[in-house]
């Protein structure tokens, strides 16, 4: 018997701490793509663009906060 599973996952995008947005990517996606399709979206990209990324928090298939200054 198998046990069906989701493809996609919903992930949490922070920036600083607060939701900016909710991406549904294909499930176990890394870190290094994630971080390409927040550079590529325009309203996240918009928070970080001329900012120094000082942290990233990833948990697999969670979330991804990234702290800016």
């Amino acid at each position: 018997m198998k046990i069906l599973e989701e493809e996609k996952v919903n992930i949490v995008i922070q920036i600083n701490g607060k939701k900016r947005e909710i991406v549904s990517i294909k499930k176990n996606t890394s870190e290094i793509e994630i971080l390409k399709l927040i550079n590529s979206n325009n309203k996240l990209n918009s928070y970080i663009k001329d900012k120094k990324i000082i942290k990233k928090i990833f948990v697999p298939n969670k979330i991804v906060n990234l702290i800016v200054k």
